[in-house]
């Protein structure tokens, strides 16, 4: 549930029974980036707080080792262990846990040195194994992983958390950007010429529209005929005013901009061996005109193996604007021949019309 002001978003984020339903999600995520960046991570309910800290740590334990831990961003808890093992209070992990911290401070003391510039050296290194072994025989006997989730669910004091919105940081994953007033799409058909026209950019791939149903629910999906979309291509160049995919193209920078106007999210996907990524334009929920591009690991699965890439609107619905449909299999049907990469217009599915 969101509650906005005009300055400010407060957020309330219910503490469910499986913490990583929410943990990590697109909302709640940022908000702890932001304590544990700014050493606040114990405002946080005390169940959630350590639950995160030393979920942090097992993932990378059992990923890579300490050493792993160690030099990772995962590091910026280092802090938070101590405390956490001691509240998490189990009689093998716990003594290993400040074995470990004390061990680390020791050497970076004697090192003269921060845990954020640390350089490790090879007898440390073996120490460190040492701890790997103590750990893996743990969690063999016990699973770290269910003693953590244990503790969070043996320790609610709040069902739920109320937090200021944080606007997740650029990166190579997540970048911002503001469409121009004077270029927002309004109008059904202009947004399917442009949804053509920026399939016609990929000059090198062929397409395939769908119109996808299921009862009330329709949208709709270009697929990747030949070859695949370059999910990092679009990710640093969507934006770009100059840029087109096809390389000649001009105007291409408007289309793109009018398409994720109109829609209020576009989603790209790419398959690569058994995992699928995807690219998901939508608000961002801060600021006018602001779009989020959103790079994110979508599935791993046998069922990825043999997919390509596509191109999918928003969902919307027959029943809220039962003409809008028939509108755009007209146009689309009419239209699409006009682009020499687009193959055909089917529609599949059932639905309520």
């Amino acid at each position: 549930m969101k509650v906005e002001s005009k300055n400010k978003k407060t957020i309330t984020q219910k503490l469910y029974k499986k913490p990583d339903d929410f943990l990590y999600s697109e909302i709640f995520f940022p908000y702890i980036l932001s304590l544990e960046e700014s050493g606040d991570l114990q405002k946080l309910p005390m169940n959630l707080y350590v639950y995160y800290v030393l979920n942090v740590l097992e993932n990378e334990v059992n990923n890579g080792g300490f050493l792993q831990y160690l030099t990772n961003q995962s590091k910026d808890t280092f802090k938070e262990i101590a405390f956490c093992a001691e509240k998490l209070n189990d009689p093998a992990l716990t003594p290993l846990l400040i074995d470990f911290v004390d061990t680390t401070n020791e050497y970076l003391s004697k090192k003269k040195c921060d845990i954020t510039n640390a350089k490790y050296d090879h007898e440390f290194c073996n120490i460190l194994n040492a701890f790997d072994n103590r750990f893996y025989e743990i969690d063999k006997q016990s699973d770290v992983r269910q003693l953590i989730l244990r503790y969070y669910k043996n320790n609610f004091t709040v069902k739920s958390v109320k937090f200021e919105a944080v606007k997740e940081k650029e990166s190579e994953t997540c970048k911002y950007f503001t469409i121009p007033e004077k270029i927002i799409c309004n109008d059904e058909e202009e947004a399917i010429v442009c949804f053509l026209r920026v399939l016609s950019d990929f000059s090198r791939i062929h397409w395939r529209i769908e119109l996808w149903n299921f009862f009330d629910t329709y949208r709709i999906e270009a697929h990747a005929i030949s070859k695949k979309v370059d999910l990092n291509q679009i990710m640093n160049n969507w934006n770009e005013r100059s840029f087109s995919f096809s390389g000649k193209k001009s105007g291409s920078y408007i289309e793109r901009m009018k398409l994720c106007s109109f829609f209020e999210r576009i989603v790209f996907t790419c398959s690569e061996g058994m995992r699928e990524f995807v690219v998901v334009i939508s608000s961002s929920g801060f600021g006018k005109n602001e779009k989020k591009m959103k790079k994110k690991l979508f599935g791993i699965g046998t069922s990825f193996e043999n997919r390509s890439s596509s191109v999918l609107t928003e969902n919307m619905s027959h029943k809220n604007d039962p003409q809008k449909y028939d509108l755009i299999k007209e146009f689309l049907e009419k239209h699409y021949k006009e682009y020499s990469n687009v193959e055909t217009v089917f529609e599949s599915g059932d639905y309520i019309h």
